[in-house]
């Protein structure tokens, strides 16, 4: 392995970075994210202790207004091998393999899973990139073993069969001692959040083939998310998820693998995010960084820090990192760098990208691993020169990319980035009224819902950005009660704000799209002059559905109510 100091690859500074990309934006006329990132102090370069209500995590020329809008399908590719270690797609959505994580020890790489029946969600033949249902009773957890990462030996099972009605859940392999131990949590299915949660562990006995021993319950009402990992005060910690998803970190493991001081963290709603599936690493000033999940479906990570080896941590912020709500791992390597793997299209769990940052806080480049199909749950390793990226399509399958280090130098991100949208501008006669519709942002177009005012209408995805202004020509000045239409399909947001703009100034209604879609909705009467008149829906990544349809302008007689 190289050392640092010989690397060819650029060095960059993410405090110059953060500025430059913020003065690029200002004089570009650029807003959301990176116009706001710069206002205060709280978005210059982040710092464990000097600033770490930072939001900034990627950075770069190639990250302009809004990181979500990251053209994904162009960053640059990253080179790899490919092998495949267990494949159930044939099984037509009836099994499952997913939670896949990698190791190296006694000279030979490992590989252990979640392997059970899964839930068919459509026709057998079309499962293949469809996602079945999954953490089901009678899960077991499997393992594999290969020479060099790339050839694999027979699926055996690890853990032996669960309880009637519970399940095993893969979570993680822990070199302890000098002994390599299995971790895997039981649950009662379906799902991990209910009582009879219990983490084990399970101690690999050499053979010819390997075999496994139950050592017994690490922790009680306990999934973690990856295996412990030292502390620079020489202790263990790992998360911990309770039976109603709030997140613990256990200390200990000196002593016994089953000897834990748990200490809360963060509750699952606790905080603006959904709490899930958190990681941390260590920074080169000793000081910790976690990384969170957001379940409420913001379309980006969240970040939190501690300065006490993880006893007391900050707020968790929310970054301009985007996620689509998937699992995601990285590690320091053995150079000083840093590597997130994540799927961080926010849209969907498509591509499995990696990303590398200098100094753990700011990343800098974002590389394509694979894509074009679902893609999630990494797993990340080193081992000589090289990463090793476990992961599974469709949770369906167990696969293993091999990635040269030095590869990692050459991503070139020039032309990465996707410039808005044009805006869109269409028109609409409601009730002999002309309204012209004025649309901004990464709205799509659809007819599904039966309750539509007309035969399409335009939506955003959960954590997208948009704005919709909607201008009449009104024939006379005076008071009119304006209306909205949307339709209540699938899952809406509970607050979307329509601004409306009268004679008298501006009038925000928040509403919820859940409730009373396919019908006129009132939004208020108002006095207005035949210019100036507009109602306007601004979506700012919310975390689900965002619809709009249609508005409507209904005279009133003077004196008419309120």
């Amino acid at each position: 392995m190289r050392s640092r100091g010989s690397q060819t690859m650029k060095r960059t500074d993410p405090i110059a970075i953060c500025r430059a990309v913020f003065l690029k934006a200002v004089l570009l006329g650029g807003l959301a994210a990176w116009s706001a990132v710069a206002i205060g102090a709280d978005h210059e370069a982040p710092h464990p202790v000097r600033n770490p209500g930072s939001p900034v995590m990627l950075a770069g020329d190639w990250v302009q207004d809004d990181a979500s809008r990251i053209d994904f399908d162009r960053l640059p590719r990253v080179p790899s091998e490919h092998s495949t270690v267990s494949d159930v797609r044939d099984a037509g959505g009836s099994r499952v393999n997913q939670h896949n994580y990698l190791a190296h020890f006694d000279g030979r790489f490992w590989a252990i899973w979640s392997d059970g029946p899964g839930v068919q969600r459509g026709p057998a033949d079309q499962h293949r990139n469809r996602v079945p249902g999954h953490d089901q009773a009678d899960q077991h957890v499997s393992f594999a073993t290969s020479e060099d990462g790339m050839h694999w030996s027979q699926v055996r099972d690890l853990a032996g069969s669960p309880e009637p009605g519970f399940g095993w859940i893969a979570r993680g392999l822990w070199i302890r001692e000098g002994k390599l131990l299995a971790l895997a949590s039981r649950y009662h299915a379906p799902g991990y959040d209910g009582l009879g949660l219990q983490l084990h562990a399970f101690e690999m006995v050499p053979g010819q083939p390997p075999d496994w021993k139950h050592l017994g319950i690490a922790f009680d009402d306990a999934l973690n998310n990856f295996a412990p990992k030292l502390l620079p005060d020489g202790q263990w910690m790992m998360s911990r998820r309770d039976h109603q998803r709030n997140i613990h970190l256990l200390f200990g493991g000196t002593e016994a693998f089953d000897r834990w001081e748990s200490v809360p963290f963060v509750g699952y709603r606790d905080t603006e995010m959904a709490a899930e599936e958190p990681y941390w690493w260590i920074l080169p000033d000793g000081n910790l960084v976690a990384l969170f999940r957001d379940n409420a479906r913001s379309g980006f990570l969240f970040r939190a820090f501690s300065t006490d080896d993880g006893r007391t941590w900050s707020r968790p912020v929310r970054t301009n990192f985007p996620d689509a709500t998937s699992k995601f791992h990285g590690l320091r390597l053995s150079d000083g760098r840093y590597v997130l793997v994540s799927n961080a299209n926010p849209r969907r769990r498509d591509p499995l990208t990696i990303a590398i940052s200098d100094d753990g806080l700011v990343f800098t480049r974002l590389g394509y691993l694979v894509g074009g199909r679902h893609v999630d749950y990494p797993h990340v390793i080193e081992h000589d020169e090289h990463l090793y990226v476990a992961f599974a399509s469709a949770k369906q399958t167990v696969e293993v990319l091999k990635v040269r280090i030095t590869d990692l130098e050459d991503l070139d991100m020039a032309g990465v980035w996707a410039p808005p949208p044009e805006p869109l501008r269409t028109e609409m006669d409601v009730d002999g009224i002309s309204i012209a519709m004025h649309l901004e942002g990464n709205w799509g177009t659809s007819d599904k819902a039966e309750e539509k005012y007309s035969d399409t209408y335009f939506f955003l995805r959960p954590g997208d950005r948009g704005l919709v202004r909607y201008t009449p020509q009104l024939p006379d000045a005076g008071r009119y009660e304006v209306f909205a239409w949307w339709n209540s399909r699938g899952s809406r947001y509970h607050a979307v704000p329509y601004v409306v703009h009268h004679a008298g100034g501006a009038q925000t209604v928040p509403v919820d799209q859940n409730e009373q879609g396919g019908g006129w909705v009132s939004l208020g009467r108002y006095r207005f002059d035949t210019d100036g008149a507009s109602v306007e829906l601004k979506a700012d990544g919310f975390p689900n559905y965002v619809v709009a349809e249609a508005v409507r302008f209904v005279p009133v007689a003077e004196g008419g109510g309120p």
